[in-house]
């Protein structure tokens, strides 16, 4: 049986531990000094694994953001190859923009996302709920900028595709953005949080339950 190369191993390594948050943690410098060393398809089939539950549940620090910067610029040569990992790379950087207050960036990533699903198959990644998701958080974004007017127009997108494809959990997902997005309106107008809300959820008792119908999807 023939030895792995270092970074076979570590390929490996993060395929087989992608669930186990702990365990990468105690590998997360050796993970990020290998993909700081690498401009070709192995550090996308490195980074990947990270981006579908560690950095959603631990966060990122700068190697991390370096090692998306380079599998971004990677990626990106291979739309057709890479496609959906490319979408969640720029759909992470937006995230990370966006905790930095860098909120232009932040756009620009999320646009990015959606522009590469047409390079990626409907059984790889939803098309419609990623849309909407993405349409949701630039909405959000906007309004962290106070433009609640063009944030307004993002999320009507979003409402439109989610009534041609109805789910759940996007529909939390839009909710949640649209809610932080209308407070921040509200808090700027000096109104009423549920005087900016639409009319058909007007009533506390409908978000309400919105939301702890959100929390077991």
């Amino acid at each position: 049986r023939r030895s792995l190369s270092p970074v076979e191993a570590v390929k490996g390594y993060v395929k087989h531990y992608k669930d186990d948050l702990d365990e990468l943690q105690t590998s997360l410098d050796n993970i990020t000094g290998a993909c700081e060393n690498l401009r070709n398809d192995d550090l996308i089939q490195i980074l990947y694994p990270l981006t579908e539950k560690y950095i959603n549940m631990r966060g990122h620090n700068q190697s991390i953001l370096k090692c998306l910067d380079l599998a971004i610029d990677v990626a990106k040569k291979k739309p057709v190859m890479w496609g959906k990992e490319l979408h969640f790379f720029y759909s992470k950087r937006g995230n990370a923009y966006v905790d930095t207050g860098e909120f232009a960036k932040a756009i620009e990533s999320y646009k990015n996302a959606i522009a590469v699903l047409e390079h990626v198959s409907e059984n790889d990644v939803n098309h419609p709920n990623r849309t909407i998701v993405l349409n949701a958080v630039i909405g959000k974004t906007l309004a962290l900028q106070g433009e609640f007017d063009a944030a307004e127009a993002f999320f009507n997108t979003g409402k439109t595709l989610l009534a041609e494809y109805p789910d759940e959990r996007t529909k939390c997902h839009l909710l949640e953005n649209l809610s932080h997005a209308l407070a921040l309106r509200a808090n700027a107008e000096k109104k009423a949080f549920l005087n900016v809300f639409p009319e058909n959820m007007s009533s506390l008792g409908n978000i309400l339950n919105l939301f702890e119908r959100c929390r077991v999807v």
